[in-house]
């Protein structure tokens, strides 16, 4: 994953009270760290972990299941700005 992802990954995730996490081949960072989201090496096609706990938890992994699901879109659809109005969404939501 690069900078600009894993920034809005870690600015999203500031949103939330819980505690939540990624895990990638076996290494897990704070989901809320730029450099711990860039340490893992998330490489394009792989599947991660998402864990958080919290008394927002749930929120954070379904906001999390949908942020992730728009990286996706945007890099199979060559599109861009659809996760930047995701992103201020979830700033607005709460």
């Amino acid at each position: 994953m690069h900078l600009r992802p894993a920034a809005r990954l870690a600015q999203a995730t500031q949103e939330y009270i819980a505690s939540i996490e990624l895990s990638n081949g076996g290494m897990v960072a704070n989901a809320k760290s730029i450099i711990g989201i860039l340490t893992l090496g998330i490489a394009r096609g792989a599947r991660i972990t998402i864990t958080a706990e919290g008394c927002d938890a749930v929120q954070a992994i379904h906001a999390m299941e949908e942020l992730c699901a728009c990286f996706v879109a945007e890099r199979e659809l060559g599109v861009s700005g659809g996760l930047d109005r995701f992103v201020a969404g979830l700033a607005h939501q709460r």
